[in-house]
């Protein structure tokens, strides 16, 4: 029988698999608990954590013959739980939280019962995490989403099927997370996570459309979907399973309404947090990089499959609150950079140095340069240090933070990676005249700079024509063209 121990902590389409599978065959995956197994004791805390490493999910398996368009059937055969389990607080997450401390439970597990304090139950494992990968970007193990993840549902365990949309070839199967039990919505966060092993059948059903997961116990079918709010989780799950009741059946939309009002049973969970989906994209960014409330938004709207304008004001919240929480630093409204813990405190970069990245660049778009006497002394026209930097970009109307040695700049057109070293030459050949320029030969250096940067002289001279007054064409044309910018000068 196959075994797989490996695992990873994201479903993604290019994650190598650890090991193939043929239709029908039985596999055993052997799982560690959502926190990797490094809790020992309950001397141990979130602290000892690092949570872009937690629900490790066993896989990837590849599937033979499975193919964009088809569904994989997982058949849960068997769920086999560790000697024990353990609970933990996490700081600010759970509906209770407000009344608890942080505190670390080590649950023991004695023939087939939870031993908690002074009380026993049966235990009931469950998979926490198990899915196929998407076709798009990869999905961190710790989310759900339309290929499965991180769904936390108590129906998935020994006895029932598992139905998942193949969306790359093999599927790509992986889970773990194991409960021994599990409340519905895990007011803790944490159900009794533990490590095991979990037996699986895996079976090919060709060219069926499922838009999210489905599970199949002995006597219902349960769409598995989630949403920003728990009324969109809702909607999606009946919308999908009235599209597979009217294909099943042949009955119309309205008479699959009629069927499913009288017969529907839905358990709702909200999982998905606002913070959560910010604090993922926040730990990915480099701390020397400006960080936007735009760019975060846009992040949350495509994980929550929302409009961006819809997720906004939360962002703005929640962005604030990391903020007093100290965890992100505001360089200016909507602008914010990550902090980071180190063994000597919190690194925080330099705001004017960050600030300034925010004006030259957004995200990867070119949208300002650096001109005037800075970009004059960066060059080497002028040895005198600038008391502020200077800079011409797209967002001219920003107010500076108080106390930042910076001057913004409106561009003589709207800035772009294909147009912003011209420009930077243009407004070199422009301030010659007015700057204190002490260099022996600043045609030379003006020339040697655009020869760096190949900038077509063609090109130069129409710009100078189109946005720049008449004195700053006939230098450009006097340098460019090698005549004798002196006596031009003179």
């Amino acid at each position: 029988m196959l075994t797989l121990e490996r695992f990873v902590y994201s479903f993604d389409k290019n994650s190598p698999p650890i090991a193939h599978a043929a239709d029908g065959d039985i596999v055993r995956f052997i799982t560690q608990d959502c926190f990797g197994n490094h809790i020992k004791t309950e001397a141990d805390h979130e602290d000892n954590l690092d949570f872009t490493h937690t629900n490790p999910a066993t896989g990837p398996l590849y599937i033979d013959g499975a193919e964009t368009g088809d569904v994989l059937a997982v058949d849960i055969l068997d769920i086999q739980v560790a000697d024990q389990g353990v609970m933990m607080t996490l700081k600010g997450y759970g509906a209770l939280w407000p009344t608890c401390e942080v505190r670390t439970k080590i649950i023991p597990i004695k023939d087939g019962y939870a031993h908690f304090n002074d009380v026993v139950w049966p235990i009931d494992p469950m998979i926490g995490v198990i899915g196929t990968a998407p076709d798009g970007e990869p999905v961190p193990s710790g989310y759900s989403f339309n290929g499965g993840g991180n769904m936390d549902s108590r129906l998935i365990k020994k006895g029932a099927t598992v139905y998942f949309p193949v969306r790359v070839p093999g599927a790509l199967l992986a889970m773990g997370d194991i409960h021994a039990t599990m409340g519905d919505g895990e007011v803790c966060e944490t159900g009794i996570e533990i490590p095991g092993e979990i037996l699986v059948r895996v079976r090919i059903i060709r060219n069926f459309k499922l838009n999210w997961p489905v599970t199949e116990t002995e006597d219902f079918w349960f769409v598995n979907t989630n949403g920003r709010t728990c009324d969109i989780a809702i909607r999606r799950g009946y919308e999908e399973l009235q599209r597979l009741v009217m294909n099943a059946y042949g009955w119309d939309a309205t008479d699959v309404a009629f069927y499913l009002s009288a017969q529907e049973n839905c358990m709702g969970q909200t999982k998905t947090r606002y913070k959560d989906f910010i604090m993922q994209y926040l730990t990915a960014m480099d701390p020397n990089q400006v960080i936007t409330t735009e760019q975060v938004a846009r992040y949350v709207a495509g994980r929550l499959l929302q409009e961006t304008v819809m997720v906004k004001k939360a962002v703005n919240v929640n962005m604030a609150r990391l903020e007093k929480e100290g965890q992100i630093m505001r360089l200016t409204k909507g602008v914010y950079c990550r902090k980071v813990k180190t063994a000597f405190g919190y690194y925080t970069p330099d705001k004017e140095t960050l600030f300034c990245k925010h004006l030259l660049r957004n995200e990867n778009e070119v949208i300002g340069y650096e001109t005037g006497l800075s970009e004059l002394n960066r060059i080497g026209l002028i040895s005198q240090m600038p008391k502020k930097r200077c800079i011409a970009t797209n967002l001219h109307k920003k107010r500076i933070p108080k106390g930042m040695q910076i001057e913004i700049r409106k561009p003589p057109i709207m800035v772009n990676a294909d147009n912003f070293r011209y420009l930077q030459i243009l407004d070199v050949i422009r301030e010659l005249d007015m700057a204190p320029v002490d260099t022996a030969k600043p045609v030379d250096v003006v020339r040697a700079v655009a020869q760096e940067f190949a900038l077509e002289t063609d090109q130069l001279i129409l710009m100078a024509r189109k946005y720049y007054g008449q004195k700053t064409l006939v230098r450009t044309i006097d340098i460019m063209l090698e005549g004798n910018y002196e006596a031009a000068r003179g």
